[in-house]
């Protein structure tokens, strides 16, 4: 069997109004974030805390984008990847204007982007706002943490809105996505995944038909996800994760969203 058809893939096609809802969601919701993560870098000066709000401010903004294309139902990730980017650069710019406005006391204002630079080297010049262990950062190094939080904000920006797309199908007879899952666990390890992986490839369900139910108190165990079009009915989908538990859940995913038949949910699911 062609793999190129065994796994569901998104059509690339870009609905009507996705990218309209992606710059307006985008537009309000980073000049929102930007102002809030702006004052929060000047007022709590500490590294650590800087570093999880950077994150934060990065994946919110990610996490904005990436429901505007999928409420416009944009099915191409390569748009999401782009329009994560371009709204993490926005981002990183928003966040400038107001941490400068905070930090002349609500008295200037900056818009322009040569404004904007003229104040950052001003402030490189004369070294942060804050120190580590005593060491106040300037010039170079202090050029190199902003690099390394532009970084963190544009990349952060572009994976989640990226994520939120490609996790999720999308039935394209009847322009919806599919996303109720009924989950069937806790089942037996997978001793070979890629042979089991190999075999549903090929179409052969005869170790899936074998897995037995294990006690919920089995570690590590077997999560399977079947995922079905409520409308049409006609797109079957399932996913096979190994689960482990300790002091965080770790899942990774021996098949993701291959293409099934209705005779095999039913299958699998009569097992569950």
């Amino acid at each position: 069997m062609n793999q190129i058809n065994v796994y569901y893939r998104h059509s690339g096609a870009i609905g009507l109004m996705g990218p309209v809802y992606m710059i307006i969601f985008g537009t309000v919701g980073t000049l929102v974030l930007g102002i809030i993560y702006g004052y929060a870098i000047f007022y709590i000066p500490y590294i650590a805390h800087n570093f999880l709000i950077t994150l934060g401010f990065g994946a919110l903004v990610g996490f904005i984008v990436g429901n505007g294309g999928k409420l416009g139902k944009v099915r191409n990730p390569r748009l999401l990847l782009l329009f994560g980017f371009l709204f993490g650069l926005f981002a990183e710019y928003t966040g400038w204007v107001s941490w400068i406005f905070a930090f002349s006391k609500q008295q200037t204002l900056v818009l322009f982007p040569s404004d904007v630079l003229s104040v950052v080297e001003i402030v490189a010049e004369k070294g942060s706002w804050w120190d580590i262990f005593g060491w106040t950062p300037k010039g170079t190094a202090l050029y190199v943490i902003w690099v390394i939080e532009a970084t963190m904000i544009i990349g952060t920006s572009t994976l989640v809105s990226w994520a939120i797309l490609i996790s999720t199908p999308f039935c394209e007879r009847c322009n919806c996505w599919v996303e109720k899952k009924n989950s069937i666990l806790p089942l037996e390890p997978i001793t070979n995944p890629d042979e089991f992986k190999s075999q549903l490839e090929q179409a052969d369900y005869t170790s899936l038909k074998t897995l037995q139910k294990v006690g919920s108190g089995s570690n590590p165990y077997t999560q399977i996800d079947l995922l079905r079009c409520p409308i049409c009915q006609l797109l079957y989908l399932l996913t096979i994760k190994s689960v482990t538990v300790g002091v965080e859940k770790q899942e990774s995913d021996i098949i993701e969203n291959i293409i099934i038949n209705s005779e095999i949910y039913e299958m699998i699911q009569n097992q569950g």
